[in-house]
């Protein structure tokens, strides 16, 4: 598990650094020596071509970062299917959730290196402070979060936006919904509207010895009820849960809390996803609109924007 989460953490990076040179550009030479200097750190020297040099550099110091882990990497230049880098690329190790590679492969083919994705906030009639309609057009931004919304609920305000009637909700260009496969983070569903990767976090903070424990939810605007406790224990040693007992998409999600927490741990944060993304967008949405003195009316899931609604702003991922 330890392999597979450090790979996560290098394969990302590295798989940036790739794409964004061309096939044309990567060097045909090859890792000729390896050694170490005087703290210990892996050196690396290679052939004679520098065009891959400005990768190489990046990617010795991804490496060096986790020197005392085992991964590995191979790259290969495509159009002559040699390896240009190299290391531990023989090694056996057990892999991460290599479906990346396959999803940014076929995004950069399907949509381009230069696809953005775009949540428009467009209204219908905007006059005296007053929004009579404000329609939120998702296209299924994976990057969408609580810091980005709350930027532009401050920056509504900032343009003298007091009220809004009715905030729409546009889901329509992203029909085809993969449900929820569970209560873990990584098993969120898909959404148009995908606030904070569809999940909602738990900050646990230990209180003194007995007490029960400090659970505050992230976002503070997404409702929730929590039952039981996480009690603070004197030991070095923390074991607890964070379950949910709410089914389907029923509102608003229930969560259990047991086990205990060490007095000397620091606080952790637990993710879990959310039963109606749609749902959740709106609640801390408008929480947010009103921390920054915007009335909001009525809520309406599965609008549509009128072709003649004029972009008040639109969000690029």
């Amino acid at each position: 598990m330890r392999e597979a989460l450090v790979l996560n953490a290098v394969i990302m990076p590295v798989i940036g650094l790739v794409l964004f040179f061309s096939a044309g550009v990567i060097a045909q030479d090859r890792i000729v020596k390896k050694s170490a200097d005087s703290r210990g750190k892996v050196v690396y020297r290679y052939g004679s071509d520098d065009s891959w040099s400005p990768v190489k550099k990046r990617l010795l110091k991804l490496l060096n970062d986790y020197r005392d882990h085992r991964i590995g990497v191979s790259l290969i230049n495509l159009s002559s299917n040699r390896e240009v880098y190299a290391f531990n690329a023989n090694s056996p190790l057990e892999p991460a959730s290599i479906m990346k590679i396959i999803t940014s492969a076929v995004a950069l083919k399907t949509l381009s290196p230069h696809f953005r994705f775009k949540t428009d906030f467009v209204v219908d009639k905007f006059e005296n402070g007053r929004v009579n309609k404000m329609y939120v057009i998702g296209s299924g931004d994976p990057v969408l979060t609580v810091d980005s919304l709350w930027m532009i609920a401050r920056k509504f305000a900032s343009r003298g936006i007091r009220s809004i009637e009715t905030l729409a909700l546009d889901t329509s260009m992203h029909q085809d919904k993969v449900s929820r496969q569970g209560q873990r983070a990584f098993e969120a569903g898909t959404s148009a509207l995908a606030l904070n990767f569809n999940s909602v976090g738990f900050e646990v903070c230990p209180a003194a010895v007995g007490q029960r424990a400090s659970v505050k939810r992230d976002p503070p605007e997404y409702p929730v009820v929590l039952k039981g406790s996480i009690i603070t224990n004197s030991r070095n040693r923390s074991k607890f849960y964070i379950d949910e007992l709410s089914r389907g998409d029923s509102w608003p999600q229930v969560y259990r809390l047991r086990g205990s927490i060490s007095r000397y741990q620091e606080c952790e944060t637990i993710y879990r996803s959310v039963s109606n993304p749609e749902r959740y967008f709106a609640e801390v949405f408008v929480g947010l609109l009103k921390s920054e003195g915007v009335r909001v009316g009525e809520v309406v899931f599965n609008g549509r924007a009128p072709e003649s609604g004029r972009v008040l702003y639109s969000h690029k991922s």
